[in-house]
């Protein structure tokens, strides 16, 4: 057996053991082991792919050059997206929504080279613009190498762009992937996502208070409700600090296991915006 294949047994094999469910990926030459855990506190993250964060949109679907081989698939028991012989021209990974990340500083990804290096170039299309021809993208440096590389890109490299090829960040619907050099390349990207490297408060405006949005009650005890004529995607209940206390997928919040104090509510919406509110136990 392979050392590749019977160190990736011994991790299924472990996880089994531990009563996590997960596949071995029915691709070739998969990652022996996961990226490293990302570390940016999650009331500052937008997150677009990623098993770490609570994920804002969904992949509906991928295109790119005709022999690419593109789906999503289960590594050592974390989702994956793999692209086979992609990326000699404009391989796209596209959304079910269209996602606001204006407000962030950096996007955020982990990208597994199965073998060659090169330099990748990342482009934000916004709506059905075909801004790809309008050379709309930045090429990350250095070049990747083989295994595991963290990118992290600067937005603010894409807003000083020429304003014809600025990309419209507030109405991203996909997101592309080149290799410079034009020759195909395998990879496995994980944990993509937009981030500020600041907290509450300072930097770029992340959070805003709308009034039209209301919680209550507040003082709260137990059960907390949030009231939106937006739908609800998330909401993040963390401290004055920016430690993050918990997350749920609705618009009510169990504070009852909570010590008494005041908490800030992150609010995700399902147009993209945030609005964060205070509210005291």
């Amino acid at each position: 057996m392979k050392k590749r294949n019977f160190t990736q047994l011994l991790c299924v094999v472990a996880m089994a053991l531990l009563g996590i469910q997960t596949t071995i990926a029915a691709v070739d030459n998969p990652p022996t082991t996961l990226p490293a855990v990302p570390t940016h506190d999650a009331s500052n993250v937008f997150s677009i792919f990623s098993g770490v964060y609570t994920n804002q949109v969904a992949i509906s679907k991928f295109s790119g050059p005709p022999a690419q081989k593109a789906s999503v698939e289960n590594v050592l028991g974390d989702d994956m997206i793999y692209l086979q012989d992609g990326l000699n021209s404009w391989s796209y990974v596209h959304f079910d929504q269209t996602i606001n990340i204006d407000d962030y500083e950096k996007i955020h990804m982990d990208v597994y080279v199965v073998s060659g290096a090169f330099s990748l170039k990342v482009l934000f299309p916004s709506g059905n613009i075909d801004n790809d021809k309008l050379g709309s993208s930045v090429m990350f440096t250095p070049p990747l190498q083989e295994g595991w590389n963290s990118v992290d890109m600067n937005l603010a490299d894409y807003r000083a762009l020429a304003a014809d090829k600025v990309p419209d960040f507030k109405k991203v619907t996909r997101i592309g992937f080149i290799n410079n050099g034009g020759q195909p390349r395998t990879v496995y990207i994980d944990n993509i996502y937009a981030y500020n490297d600041k907290g509450p408060g300072t930097g770029m405006q992340k959070y805003s208070v709308d009034a039209s949005i209301s919680v209550y009650p507040n003082p709260v005890i137990d059960i907390l409700t949030i009231n939106s004529e937006i739908a609800v995607n998330a909401v993040r209940v963390f401290t004055l600090t920016g430690q993050t206390i918990k997350t749920v997928q609705e618009n009510e919040v169990n504070m009852s296991d909570l010590a008494k104090g005041t908490y800030l509510l992150e609010i995700l919406l399902k147009d993209g915006s945030i609005v964060t509110k205070k509210v005291v136990k």
